[in-house]
C-alpha cells in the first residue's frame, strides 16, 4: 500500500497536508479541553514539518507559526498562518490563505 506524502508541491498546498494540520490543531484543542499542555517536543516537531514542507514546495509557501500567540479574541493560543503569495504577508495587510489556532494553558 502506497503512503501519500503530505507535502505541498509547486506553491500549492495539498488538501491532505491541510487535513493533517486540521487534525493536529483539533488534537491540541482536545488536549486543552482535558487540561493537558502541548509539549515543546511536539511543537518543535510540528515546526520542523512546516519548515520541510515549505522547502519541499517548488516556489515555497510562507508561514507564521507562533506557539505562544493569541487567537482572534486575544486569548493565549498556538497559531499558524499560511501564505501562498508574498504580498499576503505584508504586515499592513496580513491576509493569510489559511489560519489555524488552538488554545493553550498558561
Amino acid at each position: 500500500m502506497e503512503v501519500k506524502a503530505m507535502m505541498p508541491i509547486n506553491n500549492q498546498i495539498d488538501p491532505d497536508f491541510l487535513e493533517h494540520i486540521k487534525r493536529t490543531f483539533r488534537n491540541w484543542t482536545d488536549l486543552h479541553a482535558q487540561g493537558v499542555t502541548v509539549g515543546v517536543r511536539e511543537l518543535n516537531n510540528f515546526a520542523f514539518t512546516l519548515k520541510g514542507a515549505s522547502m519541499n514546495s517548488h516556489l515555497g509557501f510562507k508561514y507564521n507559526f507562533n506557539p505562544r500567540g493569541t487567537d482572534a479574541d486575544g486569548n493565549p493560543a498556538i497559531t499558524l498562518k499560511l501564505y501562498t503569495e508574498p504580498e499576503q504577508m505584508n504586515p499592513a495587510a496580513d491576509r493569510p490563505q489559511y489560519e489555524f489556532s488552538a488554545p493553550y494553558l498558561v
